[in-house]
């Protein structure tokens, strides 16, 4: 009986950790053409294949941390202000690895934007009724 408890206990723990999945990590450091560091960039690092972001912030150092992700290929996407936006794609991420992607920065315009203005079609959205006017010739 207590062979058999072991036995079982034992498969119970071997499956258990059998489906487990393995992740990796991708860190790095941004800095700028001078190599001095960048703070408070926004790290977007996007699983290309299932569309999942991971958002961080670089630290005092210039250091991201992307942790937990599911191995597979992944884009990294860099926003600050002052710096034009940078995007990296092809990072391939395999099981336990941890991956450093060191990034520089090029200096670009503080903001840029573009305005878009239209006039949208009113629809009645209280309703399913339609109308029409008719003019009666003759």
């Amino acid at each position: 009986m207590r062979k058999t408890i072991l036995i079982l206990l034992s498969l119970g723990l071997s499956l258990a950790l059998w489906a487990q999945i393995e992740n990796g990590n991708i860190t790095g450091r941004v800095t700028d053409p001078t190599g001095a560091v960048v703070v408070g960039a926004q790290v977007t690092v996007t699983q290309t294949a299932m569309n999942f972001e991971t958002v961080t912030v670089t630290n005092e150092e210039g250091l991201y941390r992307a942790l937990n992700l599911r191995p597979g290929p992944y884009r990294i996407t860099i926003t600050a202000p002052g710096f034009k936006k940078l995007v990296r794609d092809g990072i391939d991420l395999r099981i336990g690895q941890t991956l450093a992607v060191n990034l520089v920065l090029e200096v670009g315009t503080l903001t840029e934007s573009i305005e878009v203005r239209a006039q949208a079609q009113l629809l009645e959205s209280e309703t399913s009724a339609t109308g029409a006017t008719l003019t009666a010739c003759g």
